[in-house]
């Protein structure tokens, strides 16, 4: 008998039931499966990923977060020149989750590879390699030759700093000009023909102040940016800025300049003096004389520089005086003549105080051999050609001059070439002073930095180490652990210092405060290891070793950027160890499933910005992001991946240092 044909809605009804049959079945799959395992993920290294150690060491360990297992060879160690050194048997060890090698011959100063590979639970090879150094004379970490020091924004800040010393000439010298002139046309009046008529120029208070505004707000930018203008503009933070000294100096002569263009814009130029002399005051605090002598220093640059910025501003509005009185040759004469007086005095404590500076500042087996003292030299050689364009003018008092002529050519060129000197001044401020390598008097705090700042971290021992490193100069806070009614703890500290393929020397440090030490310091091109013996009264002092790389970029974007992809992971793996001595093993290290914001709740660089943020380059496309918390002592060295989310984390504070590493769900 023939079966008749299947209706639609049965072969709809049995496609149903099919698909609904396919898809428990997976489900039932997908629950009794075993979860596929990811690949391992290396958590700590001993050396330490980029760091540098002060001896050779007896062993190097790998652990990873979960167990591991090999075949052949899975190190090897290569010194800077590829050649292969002896590692004994490797040993696995933690539920096979550490790999340790002894290092069977002593490796010398220098930096080293490590080469890794093995096999992750899955069945899956994996494998990188990490780097660290040896000694207080290590090559270069990367493959940048050496090269000369630098300083990123070094010369921006020169031009910037002119600007400024300019605008305080302009502003307050004309302002100096025109009461000088004013009182010679009081003084002469009824004596010198015409001399009644002869109109006053306005003094450029306004178009002064306005450029120092200017400038001062460019270094702030400047110092934000870690060197780059551009850079601190895009994320430029008044509370950043008011972090550290060298942010307040700057505020504070923004504001000076600010307040006297408000009152010249009211016509109260005499009370406009008074924020340009805060202008002065502001200077004294910041340049390198009071590094030398505390107080001393700062009453000799107020005295350097107002002189100068008086001696310069003056002539210039002498000069406009002139021009516009060139119909009453007497009268130009005369005015010429009072300004000669003025300036002569000017001109003697301009020189006398110049002189102090430079042997307080710079030894004379300096003078030619660094930047500061080739500047230096260039100053005076100014200095004097101004001088003798000076006389020259003088003598053209002697004759009388012809109507409509105005200042004698040299008197005007005068002026241009005390331009000149200020600019060289200005770059005097962008170099390190080179006595503060043979001062060993300590200071009342430290000095501020000129630059970027490359904030670094360590144990010693038992005592934690800041570290700040800028434009010529290093700053070590060095800090113990807090004791209930024990006595605050006498430090000491020695430094030694190796450029990118160079041999280490001995920088010496001075004082700064409790536990602040100042050491001057010329960084190369690439990485420099620094070597710092501490001790501390009372606590177990050590070595520890810093690698400094220079010049440092802005690391503001990145930091951002590795804040906003912790905030979106919904869940991840930490790995912590902690230790409060260098001198004892760490404790175990333990893991916490954490989500992204979770993690950041309790990091100080959880709202994505740091009063110090630079970025170094790392071998592997990995990339170094190092934040800095100067109140409270605190650095983070962020490792981040190609993606720019971050892989490891080293964070020292007073009493601590702690590692981490980090393992997301996609690894």
């Amino acid at each position: 008998m023939r079966r008749p044909p299947c209706p639609a809605g049965f072969a709809a009804r049995l496609a149903a039931r099919l698909a609904a049959a396919v898809a428990a079945a997976g489900i039932l799959i997908a629950v009794l499966a075993p979860a596929a395992s990811a690949h391992a993920t290396l958590l700590f290294t001993s050396p330490a990923d980029g760091s540098a150690v002060p001896a050779s060491p007896a062993v190097i360990t790998l652990t990873f977060n979960e167990n591991v297992s090999f075949t052949g060879t899975p190190v090897t160690l290569a010194g800077a020149d590829g050649r292969p050194l002896g590692l004994g048997t490797p040993r696995l060890s933690q539920g096979r989750s550490v790999l340790s090698l002894p290092v069977t011959e002593r490796l010398a100063d220098g930096v080293y590879t490590v080469t890794w590979q093995v096999i992750s639970a899955d069945g899956d090879l994996v494998g990188s390699q990490f780097r660290f150094a040896v000694g207080p004379a290590p090559a270069a970490l990367g493959s940048t030759a050496a090269a000369q020091p630098s300083s990123p924004g070094q010369w921006p800040a020169a031009v910037l700093r002119w600007l400024l010393f300019a605008g305080l000439a302009v502003a307050l010298g004309g302002l100096a000009g025109r009461a000088l002139a004013a009182w010679f046309r009081g003084g002469a009046r009824g004596t010198l023909a015409g001399t009644v008529r002869c109109p006053l120029p306005a003094p450029w208070a306004l178009r002064g102040a306005l450029l120092g505004a200017v400038a001062s707000a460019g270094l702030a930018a400047l110092d934000l940016g870690g060197g780059s203008v551009a850079g601190g503009l895009e994320h430029f933070s008044v509370p950043r800025l008011l972090s550290g000294s060298a942010g307040v100096i700057i505020a504070v002569e923004f504001g000076s300049f600010a307040a006297a263009a408000a009152l010249a814009r009211l016509r109260r130029p005499g009370w406009a003096v008074l924020p340009l002399l805060a202008v002065v005051v502001a200077e004294g605090l910041r340049a390198h004389p009071e590094d030398v002598v505390p107080a001393g220093g700062a009453v000799l640059t107020w005295a350097h520089l107002l002189a100068a910025a008086l001696w310069a501003g003056m002539l210039l509005y002498v000069v406009r005086a002139a021009l516009a009185w060139r119909a009453s040759p007497a009268s130009v004469q005369g005015l010429v003549k009072a300004y000669a007086r003025v300036a002569a005095w000017l001109f003697a404590l301009v020189v006398g105080t110049g002189v102090i500076e430079a042997l307080l500042l710079v030894p004379l087996s300096d003078l030619f051999t660094t930047g500061y003292g080739r500047v230096l030299v260039v100053k005076a050689g100014l200095v004097g050609v101004t001088a003798v364009l000076a006389v020259a003018g003088r003598l053209w008092l002697r004759r009388r001059p012809a109507a409509g002529a105005g200042a004698a050519r040299v008197t005007r060129i005068e002026s241009g070439t005390l331009a000149a000197v200020l600019a060289a001044a200005a770059a005097l401020t962008t170099f390190a002073a080179p006595s503060l390598a043979s001062s060993g008097g300590a200071l009342p705090f430290p000095p501020p930095a000129s630059g970027p700042v490359v904030p670094l971290g360590g144990l010693a021992g038992e005592v934690s180490i800041y570290a700040a490193a800028s434009a010529g100069q290093l700053v070590l806070t060095l800090s113990a652990p807090e004791e209930n009614g024990a006595a605050e703890p006498q430090y000491g500290v020695s430094v030694t210092l190796a450029a990118p393929g160079g041999a280490a020397t001995a920088v010496p440090a001075r004082g700064c405060g409790p536990g602040c030490f100042v050491a001057p310091a010329r960084w190369a091109r690439g990485d420099n290891l620094l070597t710092i013996r501490a001790t501390a009264t009372g606590w177990t002092g050590g070595t520890a070793s810093l690698d400094v790389p220079w010049p440092p970029a802005p690391g503001a974007g990145a930091l951002r950027h590795a804040v906003a992809l912790l905030q979106r992971t919904p869940a991840m793996t930490v790995f912590e160890r902690v230790t409060s001595s260098a001198a004892s093993a760490y404790f175990s290290a333990h893991q916490s499933p954490v989500s992204g914001s979770q993690f950041l709740s309790v990091e100080p660089y959880a709202s994505g910005v740091a009063p110090l943020e630079d970025l170094a380059a790392e071998a592997g496309g990995e990339h170094l992001l190092l934040l800095g918390f100067p109140g409270d002592s605190i650095s983070v060295a962020l490792t981040l991946d190609a993606s720019g989310r971050i892989a490891r984390e080293t964070l020292t504070d007073p009493g601590h240092l702690i590692t981490r590493a980090f393992a997301y769900p996609d690894k």
